[in-house]
């Protein structure tokens, strides 16, 4: 929309339009971090702990390459591109996307610290082959979290453009926030119905794996408020 473009970039606007590039590489490596983290759970779901370890060097990788995104982008903000009105939104608007990716960084690498969970629930799954429910949950968490992620950089990247269409992203993320909190619910209860098959630790780390897991899509949707909030104070 117009209005957009007017408000946040300047005549001219070259360096706003850089700005704004560097935001867009922020999300869209923070979507690669994502997806490297499910490919991470995966693998571990599957007792393939070497490229579970690989692909949490992945994530780590691209978590610091976001980091650089969003430092870039701040001190953009701080030379002065974009209206004074709003440098505080977007500054808060990048760092709640890089929230993103340090949650999923922070998720993958409690497993490598003890990959013996998914050897517990192979052990228990012999024993209750409902059990499987538990380690077909997690990776599912995970790809709840790809989607949030996702739809999240879409909004992002046409929030210059199409205000209303980002608008509809954003409650889109929500939605996507919302399956996530059911599937954690349904994963935890399934984990209380079978945790009698399960050593106490491997339940309590379970349990801090959902938690993080359902965090990501937290974080996606804490920078679909972020950015809503924005949009309707354009608007206004």
């Amino acid at each position: 929309m117009e209005f957009l473009g007017i408000s946040l970039l300047p005549i001219g606007g070259k360096k706003e339009k850089e700005a704004f590039e560097t935001l867009k590489n922020l999300s869209g490596t923070v979507v690669k971090s994502v997806k490297k983290f499910e490919d991470g759970i995966t693998a571990y779901s599957k007792q393939e702990f070497d490229k579970g370890e690989d692909l949490l060097q992945k994530v780590d990788e691209l978590e610091s390459e976001a980091d650089k995104y969003g430092f870039k982008f701040e001190s953009e903000l701080g030379k002065g591109v974009f209206l004074p009105a709003f440098r505080g939104d977007l500054s808060k608007l990048a760092e709640s996307i890089d929230d993103i990716a340090d949650t999923a960084e922070e998720s993958i690498r409690e497993i490598y610290r003890r990959p013996q969970i998914f050897k517990d629930l192979e052990k228990a799954e012999k024993e209750k082959e409902e059990v499987k429910a538990i380690r077909i949950g997690l990776v599912d968490l995970a790809e709840k979290a790809v989607v949030s992620a996702q739809t999240l950089d879409e909004a992002v990247s046409i929030m210059m453009e199409d205000m209303d269409e980002a608008l509809k992203k954003s409650e889109k993320v929500h939605r996507s926030e919302k399956e996530s909190d059911t599937k954690e619910d349904e994963l935890a209860r399934n984990l209380y119905k079978y945790e009698e098959f399960l050593s106490p630790i491997t339940v309590m780390q379970i349990r801090g794996l959902i938690d993080k897991f359902g965090g990501i899509s937290d974080a996606a949707e804490n920078s679909g408020d972020v950015l809503s909030a924005m949009i309707h104070a354009l608007k206004a």
